[in-house]
């Protein structure tokens, strides 16, 4: 819910949605997140977009990649 969070926070008309490991519940404490972000289409570049998203999600104090 906080990554969905901060991203909505950048892009309030995103969709996020979780796949893998935490989707299925099989996760552990440590694991990674898997996340997609659908957006409107956009004539920005998709790199843009995600280094938008690493640094917006990097400053926060609960992550660590």
């Amino acid at each position: 819910m906080r990554v969905r969070d901060q991203i909505r926070k950048i892009w309030p008309y995103s969709k996020v949605k979780l796949f893998g490991s935490t989707a299925t519940r099989l996760y552990l404490p440590q694991s990674d997140l898997d996340v997609v972000v659908f957006l409107p289409k956009s004539k920005v570049d998709d790199m843009k977009l995600v280094k938008t998203l690493q640094n917006k999600l990097s400053k926060l104090p609960w992550t660590r990649s």
